[in-house]
């Protein structure tokens, strides 16, 4: 049930890409929508459990599997820089993915890779800064809770999604304006000769 809920949210999410990469509101069958919004799921349910596993737990992991079998300093140097950078990376790429074949288009491409790129990362740089924000509020000013109860400590966790999914969409929304700038400029240089 879950899991289908969560298919449901990325559906809305296709549905606001449709409007921000302005599919005109040309819709896929409700088969592919349905579709698309469980394959999305896979992607970042798959993406999110790599993270955790690679950011929270396979610090610990590799430490353990190193006093076994005593790897050099370089190779634990090597680990920390993959774990870091492995979530962000697949991230960028699940984005990447959803901006390019997330819109609806009956069967037309409506958005390009460099734009779908372009998108990913600035989304993905948004979410970061926000989930940032939200470990900070974690580490420093959850002590409200002891004042307010444990619903505060939830109600900052449904913020924080509502604040990502915002800059996922602020991602495509902001790639979109640049392209649409883009165009008029060449537009406008075509018009005075330039």
């Amino acid at each position: 049930v879950a899991f289908w809920s969560n298919a449901l949210g990325v559906q809305g999410i296709i549905r606001a890409l449709n409007v921000i990469f302005s599919t005109d509101g040309r819709e896929d069958h409700i088969i592919i929508v349905y579709f698309k919004g469980l394959l999305f799921t896979i992607l970042w349910t798959v993406n999110g459990i790599m993270s955790l596993l690679l950011t929270v737990y396979g610090d610990v992991v590799f430490r353990l599997l190193a006093k076994t079998f005593e790897y050099p300093k370089e190779i634990m140097e090597l680990w920390v820089l993959f774990s870091s950078w492995i979530p962000l990376f697949t991230l960028i790429v699940t984005l990447t993915i959803l901006y390019r074949y997330g819109p609806s288009r009956l069967g037309k491409t409506t958005v390009s890779w460099s734009q779908a790129l372009a998108s990913a990362l600035i989304g993905a740089a948004l979410w970061i800064l926000v989930t940032l924000l939200y470990r900070y509020y974690i580490g420093h000013l959850a002590n409200m809770s002891l004042t307010y109860g444990p619903l505060v400590g939830l109600m900052a966790l449904f913020i924080w999604i509502n604040l990502s999914v915002r800059a996922l969409l602020l991602g495509a929304e902001i790639t979109v304006s640049w392209k649409t700038a883009e165009v008029e400029l060449t537009s406008l240089r075509k018009l005075i000769g330039v």
